[in-house]
């Protein structure tokens, strides 16, 4: 982010909310309500700003100021207002769709046990399934999927890092007490008693109360299991309205629990092959294909080129389980191309992937660090550009010591630095109780 945009982002914070230029989110690392919900809508207009945690930071930065290149801002209106002004511009809703907008659905559906598939901001059965299930759960009945239907999952999920932090969240027009009871995991009678001034019904600017109902500070970030059962209201009908239905639903949506992969009994961390050869590919695929138990799984960054060289190879990736990222079309190092040349690389290499009819990869990495043209350029497309922890090109013996030594890193290994024998590489990472992040994974957790 340059100096001038970087000024320009943090005086827009200050719209916020009409306090000015006494809004908290002036300060990096400021945290409330209003923050989450802005990463919510920047989130699903695709401007990357991570997961939503209600703490402003980098990525967050860096997603305002995208959105203000492209939109500009009112000289009457606040950055929020105008967040959700774009958000609600965008109709109808495109299905199918992919990238860090949903990307970011998935992760939310994910936190509600609604997803259990890979977060990997593409387009599937499993996806379309646990947006209907939501729906279905806070009382709306749809033949698809709409903005606003979005926009309210964002708004929940929202609410719903309020509620972990145990933030004063104040009620919004059209906010339900069945649909806020089902975002926390909270039978409908237990929130209303805590509630009680109007009945079932929540006023504009009420302060919901839920403090009593938790007796020790939860995690703002809890790790996404990968399997669970869920439930929500069931016998509401037809779309949700601006009051609640007078009889209450129980809530069966099932507290979030650890799945211990982010503990720190174990180490974990994500392994990236960068650029790998066919051969490679063909030794990784073959390995796994035949491993017995749980199939170590891995990232897998290529080129355009490469997907269009050896498509076959690209499906059994997939099939196998493993993710696929870009690298760009060339394979050239993107942070050695200036913005409108590393768009150039990314536009090709989404049209490799619609050539070969594979779903486009939503996270860019390479072994290189990218630079502010290429997050730039990669925010514009809706993709995400990760950034390296440790880059690997000495030998596989350095990777295997880079994932036991950095915790929740994502280790990128240049074609040297990849193992020529997997079969052996895993069972040592098994030896030593390791386990295996993705990038969608690791993007939530940020």
């Amino acid at each position: 982010m340059s100096t001038g945009n970087l000024v320009a982002t943090i005086l827009s914070l200050a719209l916020l909310t009409p306090a000015g230029s006494n809004h908290p989110a002036l300060n990096t690392g400021a945290k409330g309500v209003s923050v989450a919900q802005l990463q919510a809508n920047l989130d699903l207009l695709g401007y990357d700003a991570g997961s939503v945690t209600g703490s402003v930071n980098g990525q967050t930065l860096n997603a305002i100021d995208h959105f203000i290149t492209q939109w500009g801002l009112g000289a009457h209106t606040n950055l929020s207002q105008q967040v959700t002004r774009a958000l609600n511009s965008i109709q109808p809703w495109p299905t199918p769709w992919h990238g860090t907008a949903l990307l970011a659905a998935q992760d939310w559906l994910a936190g509600w046990h609604l997803y259990k598939g890979p977060l990997n901001g593409q387009w599937n059965t499993e996806t379309k399934n646990a947006l209907e299930k939501f729906l279905s759960d806070v009382g709306i009945q749809n033949s698809g999927i709409t903005t606003a239907d979005l926009s309210l999952m964002a708004h929940l999920e929202a609410i719903r890092v309020a509620y972990l932090h145990h933030w004063t969240y104040y009620a919004q027009p059209g906010d339900q007490l069945s649909q806020i009871a089902w975002t926390i995991n909270m039978p409908v009678p237990t929130l209303q008693a805590l509630n009680p001034a109007h009945g079932f019904i929540l006023w504009v600017n009420q302060a919901v109360h839920w403090a009593k109902s938790v007796s020790t500070p939860v995690s703002s970030k809890e790790p996404r299991p990968a399997t669970q059962a869920s439930g929500g209201l069931k016998n509401q009908k037809g779309k949700a309205k601006s009051q609640p239905t007078k009889t209450p639903q129980a809530v069966s949506s099932p507290t979030p629990v650890s799945t211990g992969v982010f503990s720190n009994i174990r180490p974990v961390a994500a392994l990236v092959l960068a650029n790998p050869s066919l051969a490679q590919v063909q030794a990784l695929v073959g390995v796994q294909s035949s491993w017995k138990g749980p199939v170590p799984l891995l990232d897998v960054a290529v080129s355009g080129q490469w997907a269009l060289l050896h498509p076959e190879w690209i499906k059994k990736l997939e099939q196998v389980g493993d993710e696929i990222d870009l690298t760009g079309y060339s394979g050239i190092a993107l942070n050695q191309l200036p913005q409108s040349a590393t768009a150039e690389e990314l536009n090709w290499s989404a049209q490799a992937f619609h050539i070969i009819g594979v779903s486009v990869p939503t996270f860019v990495v390479g072994p290189w660090v990218p630079s502010a043209a290429n997050k730039q350029a990669a925010v514009a497309l809706n993709f995400s550009l990760m950034t390296p922890t440790t880059v690997v090109s000495a030998s596989s013996a350095a990777s295997l010591n880079a994932l036991l030594h950095d915790p929740q890193g994502i280790v990128v290994a240049a074609s040297s630095a990849i193992p020529q024998n997997f079969h052996k590489f895993f069972e040592t990472l098994k030896d030593d109780h390791f386990s295996f992040l993705t990038l969608g994974q690791i993007w939530a957790q940020q």
